[in-house]
């Protein structure tokens, strides 16, 4: 009995990791390099969701949904960063730590995140704390997202933009702004690159 204990045990201890587990570790090695290059948590998520599609359909890839489902598991990671910074932030909004929520908020404008929820929680601190130049370029940051699609919140913050100028201009003597001054200042953000996720011929599924 005691034999067929230790071969059981034995077994158990060689029994193969799961499916997909050598490509998520791989991906999220490769996630981890692109962020400390620079680049956006939200360019990297949008192609691993765009890669997580294509290996359906191009009908090369082996065992393809188990494929996708890696991709789509490594974007649910990178997602879930953002979306904690966010609740962190007001969290931190709530407990009037409002100089760590804007580094949290920060931290998802660099990202280029797409949820409009980080840019107006800091236009709103940054209009409350006078501080308008900042105001304007979170107003700037969001509109000059590549996505599209939510055109009622992007008109909101061109209207939001349109006032702070106003009212900047009116703080300097409506000596006028400058054109150089006025353009987007979104130089501190993250500037997206493309991102470099392991081609077919890399994973390890």
């Amino acid at each position: 009995m005691r034999m067929l204990s230790l071969i059981a045990g034995k077994r158990k201890r060689q029994r193969r990791a799961r499916p997909g587990t050598g490509l998520k570790a791989l991906l999220r090695q490769r996630v981890e390099q692109q962020v400390a290059d620079g680049v956006p948590r939200q360019a990297v998520y949008s192609e691993l969701r765009t890669r997580s599609r294509a290996v359906l359909t191009d009908g090369t890839t082996p065992r393809p949904h188990l494929h996708a489902n890696a991709y789509m598991a490594v974007a649910d990671e990178v997602l879930h960063v953002m979306l904690d910074r966010n609740l962190q932030g007001e969290r931190c909004e709530q407990e009037g730590r409002i100089d760590q929520a804007i580094r949290y908020y920060e931290a998802n404008v660099a990202d280029r995140f797409y949820g409009m929820r980080p840019y107006e929680r800091l236009r709103l601190i940054y209009t409350g704390q006078h501080r308008h130049h900042d105001a304007i370029r979170i107003c700037q940051a969001y509109l000059a997202l590549s996505d599209k699609g939510n055109e009622p919140a992007r008109e909101t913050f061109r209207g939001h933009l349109q006032a702070l100028l106003g009212e900047t201009q009116s703080e300097r003597g409506d000596r006028g702004v400058p054109t150089d001054w006025a353009a987007p200042q979104i130089a501190h953000t993250r500037q997206p690159r493309p991102p470099h996720l392991p081609t077919l011929s890399e994973e390890d599924p």
